[in-house]
């Protein structure tokens, strides 16, 4: 090779390093790590393992009520509240005069939490506000509102003309989803990690705040399953070998890597599926045929939509037994153990936006 091809190697070379550096210190790259990492070490739950390090600190948080006993709205939810240690009057005030400081809105719920944290490392602190909103989904809401030289910004009544820039919204579903949202600290900079939880998946979003073209890239955790019965309450009793054979079927359910294999079909049964056509709290996560006392029963495993377990609870999941006759005879307690089988980054334009 001349020299003149040398140098010019070594000019794309160099041009190239700042890319692969700024790749390889991107936070879903340092947080990708991070779970890997906690997966390696063994954590019951390498996501909360890998998030609990890196949250964000508030400098200060607190609980206003927003409605008195005869559930009357507070004018001035902040009147007997002192100001917190280490929150600036400058700051303090600007939250006394906000109109959405004590607005309770439509929510079913009467308070409000705050934390008070410089999101956008401009120096004056914003505002993460949640509140609950209710429905039959137990919504959550969570603003971000920044904080403005004129103090805080007021949402817009129509939310298509707000301005991401100041304000953002996120909700929780607490019951027919499995979600939550984190604030983060990598580098100094701050990171809003929304979590949207399936059966064996964790699907995470990586956003800075007040960013109204979120360009990062997210996360895709998945897991392999592993079910067993659980101790059941004396007020439920099954038969002990009902139990032992649905705690083997689950045994070989987490080692096959194809569907499960059917009940035989005979004359009178049920229409198929045995267990019905579901409901928005829960998804079907895998069915089997149970051979047992003689003859063949469906069970479904259920995967429980709430967010109020953690990512990895133990208790995520149920067994329910159906006979030929789609009659649901058990409803079975599990303990369920999740194992970190990939961590994928996903590209930013195949992410929802929450």
């Amino acid at each position: 090779m001349t020299s003149g091809g040398l140098r010019g190697l070594l000019v794309a070379a160099l041009a190239l390093a700042p890319v692969l550096a700024a790749q390889a210190e991107r936070p879903v790259d340092t947080l990708r790590q991070a779970i890997l990492d906690a997966t390696t070490a063994g954590a019951v739950d390498p996501l909360a393992a890998a998030l609990s390090p890196l949250q964000a600190v508030s400098t200060a948080e607190l609980d206003v009520a927003l409605a008195d006993a005869p559930d009357a709205p507070l004018a001035d939810c902040l009147a007997h509240i002192v100001r917190p240690p280490g929150v600036p009057l400058a700051d303090w005030q600007a939250l006394a005069r906000w109109p959405g400081t004590c607005d309770r809105g439509d929510g079913e719920g009467r308070g409000a939490h705050l934390q008070l944290v410089d999101l956008d490392g401009d120096g004056r602190l914003d505002l993460v506000r949640e509140t609950y909103v209710g429905g039959t989904g137990l919504f959550s809401q969570i603003e971000l509102i920044r904080q403005r030289p004129d103090g805080f910004a007021w949402p817009l009544a129509d939310v298509g003309d707000a301005d991401a820039r100041d304000t953002m919204t996120f909700s929780i579903n607490g019951r027919g989803g499995d979600q939550a949202f984190d604030l983060i600290a990598i580098d100094s900079r701050i990171w809003i990690v929304y979590r949207d939880s399936v059966y064996a998946q964790d699907m995470l979003t990586l956003t800075r705040p007040f960013n109204p073209e979120p360009a990062q890239d997210g996360l895709r955790v998945r897991y392999a399953m592993r079910h067993r019965v659980a101790p059941q309450p004396s007020s439920h009793p099954s038969a002990p070998s009902l139990l032992a054979a649905v705690d083997q079927g689950l045994s070989a359910l987490a080692k096959r890597t194809g569907p499960a294999p059917a009940c035989p079909e005979r004359s009178d049964d049920a229409p198929r599926p045995w267990h019905g056509a579901g409901h928005y709290t829960f998804e079907f996560a895998a069915t089997f045929a149970l051979h047992h006392d003689g003859d063949c029963s469906e069970v479904t495993v259920i995967n429980l939509l709430n967010s109020y377990h953690a990512a990895g609870s133990q208790s995520c999941c149920m067994a329910w037994v159906y006979d030929r006759q789609a009659t649901q005879i058990a409803e079975i307690a599990l303990t369920t153990e999740r194992r970190v089988l990939a961590v994928d980054i996903v590209p930013a334009s195949d992410i929802a936006t929450p």
